[in-house]
């Protein structure tokens, strides 16, 4: 009989224990809001029901927009977990789920739209890729010694345009800026050649404060019309004048 108390008592104080030490809840620590790019610390605390923490170890998972898996792994209970976000990552509410045994939190945070396109030179072309989450249509002003030229450069998701740059052959400095920096993107030496300086889609046509070419080149159709029409135009005042009515 008092072996059987004392088992009785045993199983109970471990149950006690267990009970002590078990999780209760998941906390995650987070900022609402982020943008592309941006490095998110965050921190997930197991508690026990005594609202104490607990040195365990706990599984994350890191969803998009779209509930697709961007990361997971095992964090310790109460540090800081750093995760950069792409910059290419889709606006929107993202979500962070925690769980442990059969304990699950789940908090979501805000992506927010980023309009940015990466700017280098090779050569002679200015390369203009589109690294945000939402279409980029920002004026641009490229400076070539002295002479400043704003060309509209329109680029959807991961769309990367060529523009020629040309000037009397030799090594000038150029400089970019399209109003998403403070100071102009610098490039030194850059080596041109041509007959003036200017700057030319990769077909070298010559589109010195003008606008025209990306419009043709982004609304086809539009431009097809536009020319039909003008065409017409010209067809019936032609024929006004063959037959007299002018």
């Amino acid at each position: 009989m008092k072996k059987e108390v004392i088992i009785i008592g045993i199983i109970f104080f471990m149950l006690l224990i267990s009970g002590i030490i078990s999780a209760e809840k998941i906390g995650i620590d987070i900022n609402n809001n982020y943008v592309p790019g941006d490095n998110i610390r965050f921190k997930i605390t197991l508690y026990d029901d005594y609202n104490k923490i607990i040195n365990k170890d706990v599984g994350f998972i890191i969803k998009n927009y779209y509930k697709e898996v961007i990361t997971s792994g095992n964090a310790k209970s109460g540090e800081d977990i750093n995760f950069k976000l792409p910059e290419n990552s889709e606006r929107g509410l993202w979500e962070i789920s925690a769980k442990h045994n059969d304990i699950e939190q789940v908090i979501r945070f805000n992506v927010l739209e980023l309009e940015r396109a990466e700017i280098k030179i090779e050569g002679s072309n200015l390369i203009i890729t589109n690294v945000g989450n939402v279409p980029y249509g920002k004026s641009m002003q490229i400076t070539i010694q002295e002479n400043k030229e704003t060309i509209l450069v329109p680029l959807g998701f991961g769309e990367t345009k060529t523009i020629r740059l040309t000037a009397p052959a030799g090594n000038y400095e150029v400089r970019v800026n399209d109003g998403t920096q403070k100071e102009d993107i610098v490039f030194s030496g850059v080596s041109l050649t041509g007959n003036v300086i200017g700057v030319e889609n990769p077909r070298g046509n010559n589109i010195l404060n003008q606008y025209n070419i990306f419009f043709f080149n982004e609304y086809p159709m539009v431009s097809m019309f536009l020319v039909v029409l003008v065409l017409v135009i010209l067809i019936i005042i032609g024929l006004k004048i063959y037959h007299g009515y002018f």
